[in-house]
């Protein structure tokens, strides 16, 4: 203050006086904080430095907020707004409206408090992203200038290397050229250390995404032949017949299981923390469900040489619980003890309470648990090793330990090697915090599948014969499912003239594809060895079967799932479980579509059209040109007759497959497609030379003019000398 005023600076002595304001302010001495803030506040006045006159009018309306002179404080706070937003000044905006909350807040009016509040919050993160954004400019600013130096530095260095270059000596060039090998082997290192890291997470996702597709295919595929044979017999049964009946009851449990499967599928957005939906709470007897359930897997156990019995030690058991949750966690508790259960053994279902919980007791003789495996068994796509039963998918016990979560209770198992084990459920009488509704009766569930018996195989025999035969239809089904392979054979009418070929991969349908030449091609995409995807674009790649129609029947049902199949070719995509009538009509469809561009083509050849005119599929185009290429060359080599083993075999075909191809293309046989290139090239010789008939005739490889006139006239209604003294 002395220094301020000897300089006579009025700004500094403000400033002196606001700051002894502050510290008065800090010792809570209001009056004397206020009485220096008013001298600031004269002094800036005088000056007219909006700025700092800013300053001393908040500080002054803080401190009459804090006296509780709040009609002065809203005075200077009105003031200070105004000036703020005349500026404009964000910061004293954010100090403006802040202090006006605090002044409304002691008013009591909570609603203009509130409105100041957040206006005070907006104009601060204002201020805020504002000194961010300078903050970028600046570090931006650093950045080029750093760079420039970089580039400066870099070029200095360019240009002393290469005024060392001329004076080092060959040892020097050796030592650099082993420091950068040794610096490229180094990064490559890294590289293939960062690869190896991506790809190993990537073959984690990719095993946890094959698993979900792999479990889809398993249950879609059986539930495929259920839906449709179920379906057949409501076809063919009279609607009030008992067989209708049990046909419907068939198709309502395969709709079940389907649904069940999408539970399945939904264990990755559980195990994810992925939110789910509310579940249905009700207050009820849990008994009658678990017996239901007992005696469903009662059936299945005595089929399997298994003793299974319920005890319940109390007749009825009221209390709040998730009919869903204990369906799932009764199901898989029996199903596993099912199928870890030798023949001959016994399962205990038993149920009691301890006054406040509801205890829930599986007890089997089966191979048990080591204490290794029992760490695992909940926790989800476990997998007990060495398991002889058959191949799960290690979620059953994990869907009944998240459902025992989500019921808030508690599950222990008490096993060993080959003495069995003991599953207990402790679930409690009286879920609290939960919404319950009013008691409804539990439908009775069905039994989730155990472990399958052998399938017996089923012997699909192909209506092979001599491809080369135009009677009939062609049609190669590729499945590895026989029973699938079967019912899809069935489904086409025994009098319409199919012959049908069979495969069970990928690999093998491709091979018979090149030896028959099919008329349509209908393959399962999941498949060892070669899958569906890769074989369409095999066959859409093949000059020689590129023609042929692809319809996909898959279980593989996700939107990119399909985007894949057909972008790799294929003409139709349908889902497992399939509907009969659409995998006939899609198949009688696209081989119509087929005889459509064969008439077509014959039709363009017969008016006179190009050889190439009606063929719409770039890959067929460039095999009629090679065919055409191929029949010229020998036409022009004086040969009147063309053998066609040689013919196919400049093709690098047999000449069963130039048959079948040149018949699905053009719809014509061999001969009669030959016929028109020879009566083409009669055209193009009878437009534009001075031939005679008989040495067109020879050009065309036909030694006999008249049986030349003979063929002309025959394909285009006119004789050659007609043809050519028309009016063009």
């Amino acid at each position: 203050m002395q220094f301020n005023r000897e300089a006579n600076s009025p700004l500094g002595i403000s400033l002196c006086h606001t700051h002894f304001g502050r510290l008065y302010e800090q010792e809570h001495r209001l009056d004397s904080a206020a009485a220096s803030y008013r001298r600031a506040y004269d002094l800036m006045t005088q000056k007219g430095d909006a700025w700092h006159w800013l300053e001393a009018c908040l500080a002054l309306a803080r401190v009459n907020v804090e006296k509780g002179d709040l009609t002065r404080a809203a005075v200077y706070l009105d003031s200070a707004r105004h000036t703020a937003e005349a500026m404009p000044s964000l910061e004293h905006l954010a100090e403006a409206y802040r202090l006006e909350y605090l002044l409304h807040d002691r008013q009591g009016d909570s609603r203009a408090a509130l409105a100041c509040f957040v206006k005070s919050q907006q104009y601060a993160d204002s201020v805020q992203s504002e000194k961010n954004m300078n903050h970028m400019q600046n570090v931006r600013i650093n950045y080029e200038r750093e760079r420039k130096q970089s580039e400066m530095e870099l070029m200095r260095l360019n240009y002393e290397k290469e005024e060392t270059i001329r004076t080092v000596t060959l040892i020097c060039f050796i030592i650099a050229f082993l420091l950068a090998c040794t610096a490229i082997g180094f990064l490559l290192y890294a590289g293939r250390m960062r690869a190896r890291q991506q790809k190993i997470m990537k073959e984690t996702e990719q095993m946890r995404t094959n698993f979900f597709t792999n479990i889809t295919h398993e249950f879609r595929t059986p539930l495929t032949i259920i839906h449709s044979a179920a379906g057949e017999v409501m076809r063919l049964a009279p609607p009030d017949s008992e067989i209708h009946s049990d046909a419907a009851a068939i198709v309502r449990s395969e709709q079940g299981l389907l649904r069940l499967i999408n539970q399945i599928l939904d264990i990755a957005k559980m195990t994810a923390g992925a939110s789910m939906q509310q579940p249905a709470w009700k207050h009820g007897d849990v008994v009658p469900l678990i017996r239901s359930i007992a005696e469903s897997h009662a059936t299945i156990a005595a089929t399997a040489g298994i003793t299974l019995a319920f005890e319940p030690q109390e007749k009825q058991v009221l209390m709040d619980y998730v009919g869903d949750y204990v369906q799932k966690i009764v199901q898989n508790l029996l199903s596993n003890a099912i199928k870890f259960t030798a023949p001959g053994g016994e399962i205990h279902l038993s149920a009691s309470t301890d006054g406040r919980n509801f205890v829930l007791r599986v007890s089997d003789t089966g191979i048990g648990f080591t204490p290794e495996q029992k760490e695992h068994i909940f926790k989800p796509f476990y997998q007990v090793s060495n398991d002889t039963q058959g191949i799960g998918t290690g979620i059953g016990l994990s869907l009944v330990s998240l459902s025992v979560e989500k019921m808030k209770g508690t599950i222990e198992v008490h096993s060993a090697p080959g003495e069995g084990s003991v599953f207990t459920v402790i679930l409690p009488i009286v879920a609290k915090g939960e919404v319950i509704s009013t008691y409804e009766p539990d439908p009775v569930p069905e039994p989730l599948p155990v472990a399958e018996a052998g399938e017996a195989a089923i012997e699909l025999t192909a209506d092979d014969g001599d491809v080369d035969a135009s009677d009939g239809t062609h049609v190669l089904i590729v499945e590895d499912t026989p029973e699938v392979a079967r019912y899809m054979k069935r489904q086409f009418p025994a009098d319409a003239g199919y012959r049908f070929h069979f495969a069970t991969d990928g690999e093998e349908a491709l091979e018979k594809a090149r030896q028959l030449v099919p008329d349509l091609i209908i393959t399962d995409v999941m498949m060892p060895r070669m899958d569906g995807f890769e074989l369409c674009r095999r066959v859409r790649a093949d000059e020689l079967i590129c023609h042929v129609p692809v319809i996909m029947v898959t279980a593989r049902a996700t939107h990119e799932d399909r985007l894949q199949g057909l972008q790799a070719g294929a003409d139709a995509y349908l889902e497992k479980p399939f509907h009969a009538d659409e995998l006939t009509l899609r198949a009688s469809k696209l081989l119509e579509q087929r005889e459509l561009l064969r008439r077509k083509y014959s039709e363009a050849v017969a008016s006179g059209g190009e050889v190439q005119s009606a063929v719409q599929s770039e890959g067929d185009k460039a095999f009629i040109e090679k065919v055409t290429d191929a029949v010229r060359t020998a036409i022009s080599s004086g040969k009147g007759r063309i053998d066609y083993d040689a013919l196919a075999y400049a093709l690098c075909l047999s000449r069963a497959q130039l048959n079948r191809k040149v018949k699905a293309v053009t719809g014509c046989t061999t001969t009669d497609f030959i016929l028109q290139i020879r009566i083409a090239m009669a055209k193009q010789y009878l437009n534009c030379s001075n031939l005679s008939i008989w040495e067109i005739a020879l050009r065309c490889g036909m030694d006999s003019d008249s049986y030349f006139c003979t063929l002309f006239k025959k394909c285009t209604g006119m004789t050659p000398l007609q043809y050519k003294n028309r009016e063009k």
